[in-house]
């Protein structure tokens, strides 16, 4: 490891007592960007106009720790001002545009919207084969219920596919991130530091 990557996480000399090292753990945990610092770093850099960069900054406001938006559009339109004149159509292309932002599953709605945009970004990168990534895709948006219950049988019926496929379509959805946002989330690390050590 780089030096400036190890020093936070040597130990120290004290027979384990903590002392600075906690300290620089909690420095280290501080320094990681949230959810919404990193989305708003992102949308900086896109060349959207300065109305849908507000907006999105308004659903990235809005998103919960997972990176879900659990909100509906209509409600958040309603929560404006008059002046602002925000219809629930316009956040929903402002919706599209936070869910094309990384990472790939943000802004979704439901656990089967978030995959599915996973999945779809796969696709367009190339990184699955594309029968796998349409079989997963129709097993995410219709049928999730199935899969979490393990009924094949009826995934079966229902998607015309085969053991094989149903397995690497699984396979697929399992390597998933249902909770894209909580790469982000700022756990606070309680150490707990004893008031006595006794030693034999």
């Amino acid at each position: 490891l780089p030096t400036d990557y190890a020093a936070p996480w040597r130990g120290t000399d004290d027979g384990g007592s903590g002392g600075d090292d906690v300290s620089d753990r909690a420095q280290v945990a501080a320094d990681l960007p949230s959810l919404r610092d990193y989305l708003n770093s992102e949308l900086a850099l896109s060349n959207l106009s300065a109305r849908d960069r507000a907006l999105v900054a308004l659903l990235v406001d809005a998103l919960d720790e997972d990176g879900y938006l659990t909100q509906p559009l209509e409600e958040i339109a309603a929560l404006m001002s008059a002046e602002a004149a925000v219809s629930a159509d316009e956040l929903a292309i402002a919706l599209h545009h936070l869910q094309n932002l990384g990472p790939a599953g943000v802004g979704a709605r439901t656990p089967s919207e978030c995959l599915a945009l996973q999945i779809r970004a796969l696709r367009t990168e190339g990184a699955a084969p594309e029968p796998v990534c349409a079989l997963a895709l129709v097993v995410a948006e219709q049928h999730l219920e199935l899969l979490a219950s393990r009924d094949y049988a009826r995934l079966k019926q229902f998607t015309g596919a085969d053991d094989d496929a149903l397995r690497a379509a699984q396979q697929l959805i399992r390597g998933l991130n249902p909770r894209p946002g909580a790469a982000f989330a700022n756990i606070e690390t309680r150490y707990v530091i004893p008031d006595v050590f006794v030693r034999k």
